[in-house]
């Protein structure tokens, strides 16, 4: 794809988001929307169970979301939750990509669930997979910001949160995004202090980690659904199936693997060296360094 295509792709897409958010508005305000959310919010809330996956990006939660949405009983979106409202502040500028924790601040809820909580589910029930399933499942990574928040908007919530190396996913913010390996440590380091600061305040919350899911994802996949409370899905056939997610190899369908090695091929001294020194805290905290 040349510059125009790529540039004539972006503004397609962005009217795309654009459109239906304007759909929603329309759908809350004109067709019913707001009186029925309002009335039946903690009635619709309550008939589900859901299931937030939160992390920093590009340590794997779209793999995740993926295996779970392959679980019985699970409904889920084909893009992060993000995207589908305009409640959610959105962890998406232009010239931050992947880098969300530069604005974190700006991506806490600053309204009640009074407030938005019934205009959230309006926009999240409408494109959804119908009929809904018993469990709703959610991902966007920033929400690792607003934890507290969702368990109160959705008391019957779980939250599963996601922690892969380091130093792989500095360099893929690097390789995805162009961000400096300073920028993208600081990423890493700082959502995964804010993700262990917030799971302390909610209910039900689980951590996985990238590399035990990859290289033995049948016990994980049993794991997360026993966590969620998922039943009626052959658990081999989750552990064993192809995903078609963009990666460093294209976006050919492929089975899951460790794919750290293959980011750590593409560091040199100097990127290690740099990460390190943004990201030491933690990087010593879960024992990641070059081995796995």
């Amino acid at each position: 794809m040349n510059i125009v295509q790529s540039r004539i792709a972006r503004i397609r897409q962005a009217y795309h988001w654009w459109e239906l958010d304007r759909l929603n508005d329309f759908s809350w305000h004109f067709q019913g929307g707001r009186e029925h959310f309002k009335k039946e919010f903690k009635e619709i809330v309550s008939s589900h169970k859901w299931v937030f996956i939160v992390g920093c990006n590009n340590s794997g939660t779209s793999i995740l979301q993926r295996m779970l949405g392959r679980v019985g009983s699970v409904s889920t979106f084909k893009k992060e939750g993000q995207r589908y409202t305009q409640v959610l502040p959105r962890a998406y500028r232009r010239g931050y990509e992947r880098v969300y924790m530069e604005y974190a601040d700006a991506l806490k809820m600053k309204g009640s669930v009074e407030q938005n909580g019934p205009r959230l589910v309006h926009d999240w029930t409408r494109h959804l997979p119908q009929p809904l399933s018993d469990i709703i499942l959610e991902k966007t990574p920033a929400n690792a910001t607003r934890m507290q928040w969702l368990q109160e908007c959705f008391p019957n919530s779980r939250f599963i949160g996601l922690v892969r190396n380091g130093y792989a996913v500095s360099e893929g913010i690097n390789r995805k995004s162009h961000k400096s390996f300073s920028r993208a440590a600081d990423q890493w380091q700082h959502a995964n202090k804010v993700l262990l600061e917030n799971s302390k305040n909610v209910d039900h919350y689980r951590q996985f980690h990238y590399e035990d899911i990859v290289e033995d994802p049948g016990a994980a996949v049993s794991a997360l659904a026993a966590f969620v409370g998922a039943e009626g899905a052959d658990i081999s056939d989750v552990a064993t199936a192809s995903y078609d997610l963009p990666n460093v190899r294209g976006d050919t369908p492929m089975g899951l693997r460790n794919l750290n090695q293959d980011s750590f091929g593409r560091l040199t001294q100097q990127h290690i060296d740099i990460i390190y020194q943004h990201a030491g805290e933690l990087l010593d905290h879960y024992n990641y360094d070059l081995n796995r």
